[in-house]
């Protein structure tokens, strides 16, 4: 009898950890970040009133390439691999590295704008939760405003139609394909 009381304190212990890990870790992620919010959705502008200047294609190589540059400095890594996009970064506690991962799956949407489909969220190799994460991370994180998270969805939609470094300028996504990996987009007015 004395064996199970152990064996159900042990248990219990272990499911404590598991949930004060996975608060610390999102607790480190909104770190020095205020609370965000979303604008509603748009409406973007009728497929007659973009006027399309080039096509550019990429593969996931090249996008890796550009993500390593843009966050050099960054407490996470995005990558693309296996066919899916990835956030992947690590939480050291109690003198142990504990990886944290969550991975999307990109679609380009008939407007222009991607859709990140949540595959698989894991923090030591767990699974979590997505709506959770999802409004963790949306609650506690500031994003730009062409970047919208859903968490009933268990999506993040990258919203192009809103996003220009020059406001002449417009992109939109034609294809997300990472199991064949092509990407293409055209830039346009």
């Amino acid at each position: 009898m004395s064996r199970n009381i152990w064996k159900i304190l042990f248990i219990l212990l272990l499911a404590i950890n598991v949930i004060v890990i996975g608060a610390l870790v999102f607790w480190w992620v909104s770190l020095d970040q205020e609370s965000g919010s979303t604008e509603t959705e748009q409406q973007i502008s009728e497929e007659e009133d973009f006027q399309p200047y080039f096509t550019g294609e990429t593969d996931s190589a090249q996008v890796n390439n550009i993500l390593e540059a843009e966050m050099e400095n960054e407490r996470a890594d995005l990558v693309v691999e296996n066919g899916q996009f990835k956030i992947v970064s690590a939480l050291e506690l109690l003198g142990r590295e504990i990886d944290i991962e969550l991975s999307f799956v990109p679609e380009a949407l008939e407007n222009g704008n991607i859709e990140l489909r949540k595959e698989d969220f894991s923090i030591a190799g767990l699974p979590l939760p997505g709506p959770e994460v999802l409004t963790v991370v949306q609650s506690q994180s500031e994003f730009p405003e062409f970047v919208q998270i859903n968490p009933e969805e268990e999506t993040i939609r990258i919203r192009l139609d809103q996003w220009s470094e020059d406001e002449e300028y417009t992109v939109r996504a034609d294809k997300v394909n990472l199991e064949e990996d092509e990407i293409v987009f055209t830039v346009g007015r």
